[in-house]
């Protein structure tokens, strides 16, 4: 059995001094260890230009937007790869500002929402956002208390 493993890829020109890799690799691979999924997974800490390009080539969405994520659950890649999850640090920025909390802990919340959305967590109804929000939240308050 492959054990859960997350890297981190952050694109040139973005700055991630601030955010806390190690930690969100280590939440990241404990999420997919408690919901049984094994292999790799790769973040990639972008802007909102790259998102903006994936969500209309993969979504027919013309703007930017925050998170995606794509199971990469085909012929290229390796049984063991769970996917790929991009995060745009300029929307985290903005939506940080927004919610008055720190941009780290946003980034945070950006890279576990992508991990569940490909563990098979959604919320296109009520229900399935309350779930959501109740995973996220068990992950993210160990990031602040830790």
């Amino acid at each position: 059995m492959t054990l859960s493993r997350v890297d981190i890829v952050t694109e040139p020109n973005t700055n991630t001094t601030t955010v806390d890799l190690e930690r969100i690799q280590r939440l990241s691979e404990l999420a997919m260890t408690d919901h049984g999924a094994t292999g790799e997974l790769t973040i990639v800490l972008t802007d909102d230009a790259r998102l903006h390009q994936l969500n209309r080539d993969f979504r027919g969405i013309d703007s930017p937007t925050d998170v995606l994520s794509f199971e990469l659950d085909d012929p290229v890649h390796s049984e063991d790869t769970l996917g790929e999850i991009y995060i745009s640090l300029d929307r985290a920025r903005t939506q940080a500002n927004e919610a008055e909390r720190p941009f780290p802990e946003e980034v945070t919340h950006l890279a576990i929402h992508g991990v569940l959305h490909l563990l098979g967590f959604d919320h296109h109804t009520d229900v399935d956002h309350q779930e959501m929000i109740r995973q996220e939240s068990r992950y993210l308050n160990q990031w602040i208390q830790a």
